[in-house]
């Protein structure tokens, strides 16, 4: 099987028989060791609750680019499920250095919360509300808000 094959049958298998897909990952990491084959092992074991495995994955593709948001978030959210705040929030906040995304801060917030860093909000932020005046009258202005795509699933370079 070709690594394209192996990667998207693993891709599959994801949902259906996580052990396989981990076997398929684990092949293509021997065979063809990228970031993207280290990322999605990781990804995978650490939703098998493989943690050595998981950690070992996520240094082998952080050996492979350090700059990864992607696997610096993998690493923050592998430290906020083993509630070691301090290591989450210096991953989370190297990748916040690389690029700022809704999601990283999102994670950032929960590993901050963890270290005492933060409070809970205690009431909801107040919205601004923008209007124009047109004669005697208030028009409101609606603004659309955009959604941000969260950390998607890497996709085979």
């Amino acid at each position: 099987m070709s690594g394209q094959e192996l990667f998207e049958q693993a891709i599959l298998l994801e949902d259906t028989d996580r052990l396989q897909a981990l076997a398929l990952w684990r092949e293509l990491a021997t065979s063809k060791p990228t970031l993207v084959a280290y990322l999605c092992l990781g990804r995978c074991a650490k939703r098998l609750g493989l943690d050595d495995e998981a950690r070992e994955a996520f240094e082998k593709a952080l050996e492979i680019d350090n700059r990864s948001v992607l696997v610096l978030v993998q690493w923050g959210l592998f430290a906020v499920g083993r509630r070691d705040y301090d290591a989450a929030a210096n991953y989370l906040s190297q990748a916040a250095a690389v690029e700022e995304r809704p999601a990283v801060f999102s994670v950032l917030g929960v590993a901050l919360r963890g270290l005492g860093k933060i409070s809970k909000r205690k009431r909801p932020i107040e919205r601004p509300f923008a209007s124009t005046q047109t004669t005697k009258r208030h028009t409101s202005i609606s603004v659309s808000c955009v959604r941000t795509p969260a950390l998607q699933r890497p996709r085979p370079c």
